[in-house]
């Protein structure tokens, strides 16, 4: 609230300022306080729009590739640990078989490993999983939905960086601004009496 308080009187200030630029240019240094004070409104402007975007468009994006990745690992999964079983293949059927709970309830990066385990092993056994349902565009399918998801992982803490940087620009702003505030008010006391 302060800053917001301390903004807005800032593009008042700097109206009024520029409305009454003649007074004001007769002092000394003033136009270069005065400019810099300008350039900093314009960064806090900017600064302020990068803060009030909606970031949560990240983590609603990621939560949607995540399900469609398990969705896709799951199916390769069921399909691979069958064939597995059936052929007596009990390492195989182990480094498969996933529920849908444990891909559920995995993190980001257990998940990401898990489905490229699953990919991997139905790829190398690709060419005898064809009667148990498994086609290469499913697999590519699947690799396709693991890199996706893989590229979104960093993206919604990439937005609370962003807007943490944000905030700490602008707290320096207005602390340089405060300090260009005090030397003009300190400047305008020439002229206070005359004007």
């Amino acid at each position: 609230r302060k800053q917001e308080s301390f903004y807005s009187m800032g593009l008042a200030l700097r109206d009024f300022l520029n409305q009454n630029a003649t007074i004001t240019s007769t002092l000394p240094d003033f136009g270069s306080f005065f400019t810099s004070f300008s350039e900093n409104i314009r960064k806090i402007q900017e600064l302020t729009g990068q803060q009030e975007k909606d970031k949560s468009g990240y983590a609603h994006q990621k939560k949607q590739l995540r399900d469609d990745l398990i969705a896709r690992a799951i199916e390769v999964s069921r399909k691979t640990a069958t064939y597995a079983k059936m052929t007596r293949n009990a390492v195989l059927e182990q480094e498969v078989h996933y529920t849908e709970t444990d891909l559920l309830r995995s993190t980001d990066n257990m998940l990401k490993d898990r489905a490229s385990v699953i990919f991997e092993k139905a790829e190398m056994n690709l060419s005898v999983l064809a009667p148990y349902g498994i086609t290469a565009e499913m697999l590519n399918a699947l690799k396709t939905a693991m890199e996706l998801f893989i590229s979104a992982i960093p993206r919604p803490r990439m937005g609370i960086i962003e807007k943490k940087q944000a905030t700490d620009q602008l707290a320096a702003l207005f602390a340089v601004n405060n300090d260009l505030l005090e030397n003009m008010d300190a400047l305008v006391e020439i002229v206070r009496q005359s004007h």
